[in-house]
């Protein structure tokens, strides 16, 4: 039996006898790197480290809404998270400490103004932007800590220019 790998730009070979287990052999060719023919730019982005989309916690008990706005925004270049419910937005915002926060309003449980509250308590998510939104209470949601409201219904432009004066895209 007769294996072979690369490494790197170390070619490695390995050949045993499946019979005669004591007569088995490992090899290893090593070749130089290929020479470089300019050197590195030290402005030019890494090939290797690109750089990561903006994650935005999406929360809606509402799948179609959620869904659709998850849609939207994972389309034009966004990481997205979801959550059905406010219980589930806070944890999930505490634990991935997303760079920004779509939140419904009316939802069962923790509702969205509590959410805003309880994640500008916070020190570690507490200066995270948040987009609420909303069918009505328009002052209350600008009060509670939010950084801009989309009254329901909206368009698909007016989320992409709230998301776009709070976060810029990374794509």
């Amino acid at each position: 039996m007769a294996a072979r790998a690369r490494v790197g730009h170390t070619r490695v070979a390995m050949s045993a006898n499946v019979h005669r287990l004591e007569e088995s052999s490992v090899s290893a060719d090593r070749r130089p790197p290929p020479p470089q023919r300019h050197p590195p730019n030290p402005r030019a982005p890494s090939p290797i480290r690109k750089a990561v989309p903006p994650l935005v916690l999406v929360a809606d008990d509402n799948n179609r809404v959620r869904g659709a706005v998850a849609s939207i925004l994972g389309h034009i270049g966004y990481r997205v998270a979801v959550a059905a419910d406010g219980e589930q937005a806070l944890r999930l915002a505490r634990g991935l400490e997303p760079s920004l926060l779509v939140l419904d309003v009316n939802m069962p449980g923790l509702d969205g103004l509590e959410v805003v509250r309880r994640v500008r308590e916070s020190e570690t998510i507490g200066r995270t932007p948040i987009v609420v939104m909303s069918a009505y209470e328009v002052k209350r949601n600008l009060e509670a800590g939010a950084a801009a409201y989309l009254l329901k219904p909206f368009r698909v432009q007016e989320l992409l220019d709230s998301l776009a004066a709070l976060l810029p895209r990374s794509t």
